[in-house]
C-alpha cells in the first residue's frame, strides 16, 4: 500500500494521503507509520497544505527519534529544512540543518544527499540576503534548486495514451504556455481538458509526464514564471502592491502567491523585488560612470 501512495503522490496527492492515513491509523510498525507520515507530509506539501505538512512531518520526526534507524531520521530532517524555510521559519530550519548534519556525518552514503545541500544552500542564501549579499544570495537560491530538483521520484507512466493524441496534447500545452490564459483563477484540470477536447486522465498523465509536475503545480509555476517576467522586463511592475500581483497572476489570496512564489524562487516576492531595484540602481549607476569616462 505504500508503493502505491508513492507513486500517485504527484498525480493524486489526496487518493495518496487516503491511503497512508489508513496506514498510520491501523498499522502496528513503527517504521511503516514513520514512511506513511513522510508520504502525507508530502501530499500536503504537493497540495500547497504547508502547515499540515510540517505537523505532520514532526511527528514522523519524533516516532522516527525512538528508533535507531538513522536513515529516516535523515530524511525526515531534510525535508524538514526545506519546507520550514519555505515558512520562513528559518530558525527552526537551522535547527534541522543542524540534526540532520549530524546524522549525515555518522552515516557516509547520505553526506551529500540532495535534501541536506539544498537545505544548506537555503539557509546560505537567507544569510547572504541579511547581509545584503544579493549576488551570493541568487548564486544559493539557484544550487538549492538544482539539488531540490534531484528529490523528485520518477513517475511510471500508467496510461496507454496513442501516440497522435499524446502529441496533439503537448503541442496544445505548449500553445496554452504560450498564451495568459493560466491567469484565470477559474482555471481548473476540467476546465483546461474540456478546452483542449480530452479528459482529465489523459491531460494529468500528459502534464506528469512531460511537464514533470502535477497539475496545480504547472499552473502555480506558469503564473509565478509570467509575474517574473513582467516584474524583469517591466519596472512599473516594481512599485505595484503585492495585492496587484497576486491578481494579475492568477491567484486567489496574497498568503497563496507568496508561498508559491517562495517555493518556485527560494525568496518571497517582497525580497524578489527588492532584489531586482537594487540591480536596476546598479545598472544605473554604471551607465552614469561609463558616460562620465
Amino acid at each position: 500500500m505504500l508503493q502505491d501512495a508513492a507513486q500517485m503522490l504527484y498525480k493524486q496527492p489526496k487518493q495518496s494521503h487516503k491511503i497512508v492515513e489508513h496506514i498510520i491509523e491501523n498499522s502496528e510498525n513503527n517504521v511503516e507509520i514513520i514512511k506513511a507520515q513522510l508520504i502525507a507530509a508530502r501530499s500536503f506539501y504537493v497540495q500547497g497544505e504547508y502547515n499540515n505538512a510540517v505537523e505532520i512531518a514532526l511527528e514522523a520526526k519524533n516516532l522516527a527519534e525512538s528508533t535507531n534507524d538513522f536513515e529516516m531520521q535523515l530524511e525526515i530532517n531534510s525535508f524538514g529544512i526545506y519546507i520550514l524555510n519555505l515558512l520562513n521559519l528559518d530558525l527552526a530550519a537551522a535547527k534541522y540543518h543542524e540534526f540532520t548534519e549530524a546524522i549525515s556525518s555518522s552515516f557516509e552514503p547520505y553526506a551529500n544527499h540532495p535534501y541536506l545541500l539544498a537545505g544548506t544552500a537555503l539557509l546560505e542564501a537567507s544569510a547572504f540576503n541579511e547581509q545584503e549579499d544579493f549576488v551570493k544570495t541568487l548564486v544559493s537560491l539557484e544550487k538549492a534548486h538544482t539539488d531540490l530538483k534531484k528529490t523528485n521520484p520518477e513517475i511510471s507512466k500508467s496510461l496507454h495514451i496513442p501516440e497522435e493524441t499524446e502529441k496533439a496534447l503537448i503541442r496544445k500545452l505548449d500553445q496554452f504556455e504560450n498564451s495568459t490564459h493560466f491567469t484565470k483563477q477559474e482555471m481548473s484540470l476540467a476546465s483546461l481538458a474540456s478546452q483542449f477536447d480530452t479528459n482529465t486522465k489523459y491531460l494529468s498523465e500528459i502534464i506528469n509526464t512531460h511537464k514533470d509536475k502535477n497539475f496545480n503545480s504547472y499552473i502555480n509555476e506558469l503564473r509565478i514564471s509570467y509575474i517574473i517576467d513582467k516584474l524583469k522586463s517591466n519596472h512599473t511592475y516594481l512599485q505595484y502592491k503585492i495585492s496587484y500581483l497576486t491578481e494579475e497572476s492568477g491567484f486567489s489570496s496574497h498568503s497563496s502567491f507568496a508561498t508559491v512564489f517562495k517555493s518556485v524562487t527560494g525568496i518571497s516576492p517582497t525580497v524578489f523585488i527588492d532584489l531586482l531595484k537594487t540591480k536596476n540602481k546598479s545598472k544605473v549607476v554604471e551607465s552614469v560612470y561609463e558616460h562620465t569616462e
